[in-house]
């Protein structure tokens, strides 16, 4: 349309010199011409191929080397080849050129042609593939202490494999990294009081190497030199506590508590995608976000339930419940921008139902976020020229 030249509009470098697209076109009657006709009616295509195979053998045995202990082992082999293909086109739209815009100068027509080849691409045939080869590993001992708890422990390894991207414009094929996770948890499962209370505790610790995200590299096609890519972040630690409680009151009340502390961090991440609100004129290699809590992640979630259940009668049963999950505060950004922060919230649903014909029927009501609780779940903020989005979490 006419109006989409003006939006896209950003800077150009032209003989040396920096302009402010949008600026210069304003200025005349023959400019605001061509940013009117710089994408009116251009139409782009794209067609990408990607492709992945993958084949494993695995196998997990049990050896129980007493009657209240087990050690599990597992093993699986993977082998992954992943192709992937792109070539993009376009076609339409008046010729940006001198006979068709006679009283426009040399720059106004090359700030107008600038628009169109950063929109509007046609990019030849290109493809790329990787293959991976990963073992991943289990060990799991458990002891059954008692008639009511268990005790457990488990170390584990395993990959996400690579993947095929194209860069600076659908020239460069990039290999991302597979990332590596290795895991290592210690845990209890218990009940008390005949069974009414349940408890259950679990601590974990979770390394992760070349951790698969955004990242900043150099990129010569820009007007900065960069560009934010998918890539891998050197190292991200996960570790915590997970809590899960169950309490039957009686036969009709029972109530259930879950949390987890989890202070989520990238250990290593010196490359990161800068946030929006930073001049990219003065950026130099990127942001280093090591340290920082990992996006969208918070450090404490608990969740707390109340359910109701009506004693049985001959014809209906009313049940019901009450549960309100809390998180506090994360970032939604994946650059970490000011505009992704988002404050601890709390979330509360509620339903209630009736049950009928013997238990073979049952209708409820149930009410989401009946409080309406506004909360951002993502926020895109990628470019420092474009719109940036935010989602709002369920309401």
């Amino acid at each position: 349309g006419v109006d989409s030249g003006a939006f896209q509009a950003t800077s150009a470098r032209v003989n040396g010199v920096t302009y402010d697209i949008f600026t210069e076109l304003d200025r005349s009657a023959p400019g605001r011409a061509l940013l009117r006709a710089s994408l009116a009616d251009v139409y782009t295509d794209s067609r990408a191929r990607p492709r992945s195979d993958s084949i494993a053998y695995y196998g997990q045995a049990n050896w129980h080397f007493s009657d209240a202990g087990t050690l599990t082992f597992g093993l699986r082999h993977t082998k992954e080849r992943r192709r992937n293909s792109n070539e993009s086109w376009w076609w339409g739209g008046v010729a940006l050129s001198a006979a068709n815009f006679p009283d426009s100068t040399a720059l106004e027509r090359s700030l107008a042609s600038a628009i169109r080849t950063a929109n509007a691409r046609s990019t030849a045939y290109i493809y790329g593939s990787t293959e991976d080869s990963s073992s991943a590993w289990l060990v799991n001992p458990s002891y059954k202490l008692n008639a009511t708890t268990l005790l457990y422990a488990s170390a584990s390894y395993g990959e996400k494999s690579s993947a095929v991207q194209f860069l600076r414009t659908n020239s460069v094929v990039s290999v991302i990294k597979p990332e590596r996770v290795l895991d290592y948890e210690l845990g209890v499962k218990t009940t008390f009081l005949d069974d009414k209370l349940r408890f259950n505790v679990n601590l974990f610790h979770t390394a992760i190497r070349d951790f698969q995200t955004t990242v900043y590299e150099p990129d010569p096609t820009t007007t900065s030199g960069y560009a934010s890519f998918f890539g891998n972040a050197e190292r991200v630690v996960t570790q915590g506590l997970e809590l899960d409680v169950g309490y039957a009151l009686d036969r009709q009340w029972s109530l259930s508590l879950t949390g987890a502390y989890n202070p989520a961090r990238y250990e290593s991440y010196r490359n990161g995608s800068c946030p929006v609100e930073i001049d990219p004129n003065t950026i130099v290699a990127g942001c280093d976000l090591t340290d920082e809590r990992l996006g969208g992640a918070s450090d404490v979630s608990v969740s707390f339930g109340v359910d109701y259940r009506a004693p049985e009668s001959a014809v209906l049963q009313w049940h019901g419940f009450v549960n309100n999950s809390y998180r506090s505060k994360y970032n939604a950004s994946p650059t970490f921008s000011s505009y992704g922060e988002q404050r601890g919230y709390s979330v509360l649903d509620a339903g209630v139902g009736v049950g009928f014909g013997a238990g073979k029927y049952d209708v409820s009501l149930v009410g989401k976020n009946i409080l309406d609780e506004k909360y951002l779940i993502s926020v895109s903020d990628f470019s420092n020229s474009g719109v940036s989005r935010g989602a709002l979490g369920l309401r």
